[in-house]
């Protein structure tokens, strides 16, 4: 069954779903400084700025393996972060099930901008994911359950140390929690109930952990983690605008510098030696080398987008740099949009060429590789796909045995292609259009599912289990024949 976020959103908000279960004891108000974040784009280029603070943290040694998100930033807001800090305490005091704030069992959570069904944001969450790491816990979902501590599993800073939790618990699938800021409310998600199908079996994982798939409800924003140690650390999906990771890059330049003598800085490069001398004049204490701090300076340029590198050059975004260097490093992004975009073009250029060498007309190469380019990136493997939906001449004898020879109009054929990618799937799905007369992109959702189960029902049948796991992988092979079966 697929759902659309909005109707995740509407249930979760309906107090007759069977399935939610509120939290008794209310919260505070929300903070002004939280509605702001949730109106927010995160892809705006003052988001960042606006609600992180722009130095990177260093989570402790023990948190790292558990981090959700990876790199981590400090909420700006203090009311927002003792709000936040509030929800995982709430969760914690209220659940009517065991919940303890620690990393094998609550420590994360999702934000999640929820959308209606135009599209428009309407609605700002947070899911929660407790019990994070029982007993059960393994790297792959169909791999066999290693001891606690197993080198493999990170010896000793296995996320596992420490859990009591086991998905045999009678009350493992309760497990999921939402906040709603429309509401002002966190929800308990009744995992057991999947099993009665309808929308819940869509949202959560059929697997033992029962995990209420966050992505489901929306748009991912970022991770949030708490910890009682360290406090509320946040990794934004999109706020890691390259200023900020260069202001953490030139954090290190500048304690390099500051801990080489003057006269080992001759062996700077010429065209390097201005950022260093505008960074002489505000130093830091020694830790590490100028020319590996140079290199990472240099990397975050090298890894930023041509759309935030362009961004740069306004400098905006560099105004905590000391005088001089926004100036330098303004000029460096310029030539290093200079380098992506000839880059580019040397690149698109033998995508069009490996295209026209296995015949494909350069009329029909270039159309089909400016519609199926990612960010003005020529890609000849998603083009060939492309053709040989559209053009018959194009297609491979496997597939004119099985579809035919018919023609489609391009505009169809972009459409079949941009929901099921793989030439022989959107075919499938095209002749599946004219057999049950149905739409085009639900004919590719089913497509796209059956494949889907049948690849993962593959796998499973592939690998060996022990005995529990063999109990387990023939449940979920059960389960994946019954969403396999295209429902005609």
């Amino acid at each position: 069954m697929r759902v659309a976020p909005h109707e995740v959103h509407a249930a979760l908000c309906d107090p007759a779903t069977a399935w939610v279960i509120p939290l008794a004891q209310c919260l505070p108000p929300p903070p002004q400084d939280l509605v702001d974040f949730s109106k927010r784009s995160p892809s705006d280029r003052t988001f960042a700025e606006e609600h992180y603070i722009d130095a990177l943290v260093q989570p402790l040694r023990r948190h790292r393996r558990v981090i959700s998100g990876g790199r981590c930033l400090r909420l700006r807001s203090f009311h927002m972060e003792r709000f936040v800090k509030g929800l995982f305490h709430h969760i914690a005091e209220h659940s009517p099930v065991k919940v303890t704030l620690c990393p094998f069992d609550l420590s994360h959570g999702h934000m999640v901008a929820c959308p209606d069904a135009a599209g428009g944001v309407v609605d700002f969450a947070i899911v929660f994911h407790a019990k994070e790491y029982p007993k059960e816990y393994r790297h792959s979902t169909h791999g066999g359950v290693l001891p606690i501590g197993h080198p493999d599993m990170g010896g000793d800073e296995d996320p596992r140390i420490g859990t009591s939790y086991s998905t045999d618990d009678a009350d493992y699938h309760m497990r999921n929690y939402v906040y709603l800021l429309s509401r002002n409310e966190v929800v308990l998600i009744d995992g057991g109930k999947r099993r009665d199908g309808g929308l819940l079996g869509a949202v959560i994982t059929p697997d033992e952990f029962a995990t209420f798939n966050e992505w489901k409800l929306g748009t991912i924003v970022g991770d949030v983690n708490y910890f009682v140690e360290e406090g509320v650390l946040v990794s934004p999906r999109h706020g890691w605008e390259v200023g900020v990771l260069l202001n953490h890059a030139m954090h290190g330049l500048r304690e390099a510098v500051a801990a080489t003598p003057p006269h080992a800085l001759s062996t700077v490069a010429a065209q390097d030696a201005p950022l260093v001398a505008a960074l002489q004049k505000d130093l830091m204490p020694p830790q590490t080398c100028v020319h590996t701090a140079l290199d990472n300076v240099k990397t975050v340029l090298r890894r930023a987008s041509v759309a935030e590198l362009e961004g740069l050059r306004a400098i905006g975004s560099l105004h905590h740099m000391p005088s001089g260097c926004t100036e330098v490093l303004a000029a460096w992004a310029a030539t290093e949009v200079k380098h992506k975009e000839e880059e580019k073009k040397r690149g698109n250029e033998k995508h069009v060429q490996e295209l026209v060498n296995k015949g494909v007309s350069p009329q029909h190469a270039d159309v089909a590789l400016r519609h199926t380019a990612a960010e003005g990136v020529y890609s000849a493997y998603r083009a060939a796909h492309l053709l040989e939906v559209a053009y018959p001449q194009y297609r491979s004898p496997t597939n004119t045995q099985v579809f035919g020879a018919k023609q489609f109009s391009f505009e169809t054929a972009k459409c079949a292609w941009s929901h099921a990618f793989y030439a022989d799937s959107a075919l499938e799905a095209l002749d599946l259009t004219e057999t049950h007369a149905i739409d085009l992109r639900e004919a590719c959702a089913r497509v796209v599912e059956r494949r889907d189960a049948q690849t993962r029902e593959q796998l499973l049948q592939r690998q060996p289990q022990c005995p529990r796991a063999r109990d387990n992988k023939a449940r979920v092979l059960r389960e994946l024949r019954e969403r396999g079966r295209p429902h005609l």
